[in-house]
């Protein structure tokens, strides 16, 4: 358990990249899926 609490502090560093990486493209697919909506609403509106 004390290998676990100490791994994260270690690797902080990556751990930020990642979830800044992950949390870009999450914003990006959220702003691709409501650019799709919108086109979808206007198509069918």
């Amino acid at each position: 358990m004390p290998k676990v609490e100490s791994g994260p502090r270690k690797l902080s560093s990556r751990q930020r990249r990642s979830f800044g990486l992950k949390l870009f493209v999450a914003v990006v697919t959220v702003l691709w899926f409501v650019a799709l909506y919108m086109v979808v609403v206007r198509f069918f509106s």
